[in-house]
């Protein structure tokens, strides 16, 4: 079994894959973290599981992220043939689809709206009640003096 792309032979660690995520037009890199596991291994299929570490910026643009996986010890695979995985053959990419329905990201578009309403609401509060106690302040002085 893989841990984090290697297998373990006499006791070292052997790189086998390559997994990474290739960034679409207009994606930031940095929004693009993940992790991966092998979740299932029969002597026919390989099955990983990608964990992001944000969800919500994966494939987020119209040209999407792109996963790219690669063999780098062709020895530790086969192809359905039985022989060795060709090395044209030992490189595979998928275009990532976005990890969000289009409703979870109007969800999330309607807390960043109702956020930033409510930082507007409270500044203008703030600017409220600096000019009421400034003009308070002036009439209270004014009762003063009588």
């Amino acid at each position: 079994m893989f841990t984090n792309g290697t297998v373990v032979i006499n006791e070292q660690a052997v790189p086998v894959l390559d997994v990474r995520i290739d960034p679409g037009e207009d994606s930031d890199p940095e929004n693009l973290g993940f992790t991966w596991r092998a979740v299932s291994q029969t002597p026919t299929t390989l099955t990983i599981q990608l964990i992001f570490e944000n969800a919500l910026y994966i494939s987020a643009n119209p040209i999407k992220d792109t996963l790219r996986i690669t063999i780098v010890d062709p020895l530790m695979f086969f192809g359905a043939n039985g022989l060795l995985v060709e090395k044209k053959n030992r490189e595979i990419t998928r275009d990532i689809p976005a990890q969000l329905s289009e409703s979870a990201k109007e969800v999330q578009q309607a807390i960043d709206n109702a956020s930033q309403g409510a930082r507007a609401a409270m500044g203008l509060n703030f600017l409220v009640t600096l000019l009421l106690s400034a003009s308070l302040n002036y009439l209270l002085g004014m009762v003063n003096t009588y």
